[in-house]
């Protein structure tokens, strides 16, 4: 089962999709257990979410939970329907664009305050790119 939340690690990815075949219908899944999860997978570009593990853990409630959850999301934000949301997904940066810098302490010959520089390629959320 997945745990809540790790829809996380597939929103890039989605949003890759989304930009390259814009009208193919994508449906999020895998770690889509609240509101929360399901409005980042549509924000990320998915028509739809999967909920199976959060039903397992929790019941049936659960659909209803992240219904309401999601239409008092998109009422607080005078959003009418899915399409709107969907909208709201940001567009996407060339991996590359981003650049982080990071400072590491190294211990070298029992001198931890010595630091270098290190320059990591970073997609839009900040994960590391090659």
């Amino acid at each position: 089962l997945t745990q809540p939340g790790s829809v996380v690690n597939t929103l890039e990815p989605m949003m890759r999709a989304k930009e390259s075949f814009p009208d193919m219908p994508l449906i999020a899944s895998g770690g889509i257990g609240t509101s929360e999860d399901l409005i980042k997978a549509i924000l990320a570009g998915a028509c739809a979410g999967m909920v199976t593990s959060a039903i397992y853990r929790n019941g049936v409630a659960t659909l209803g939970n992240i219904r309401d959850g999601l239409a008092k999301f998109m009422s607080d934000r005078g959003l009418n329907n899915l399409c709107e949301l969907q909208a709201l997904c940001p567009p996407i940066m060339p991996p590359g664009e981003l650049d982080l810098i990071a400072y590491t302490g190294l211990e070298n010959e029992g001198d931890p305050a010595q630091t270098v520089d290190i320059r990591i390629s970073g997609d839009r959320f900040g994960h590391p790119v090659n």
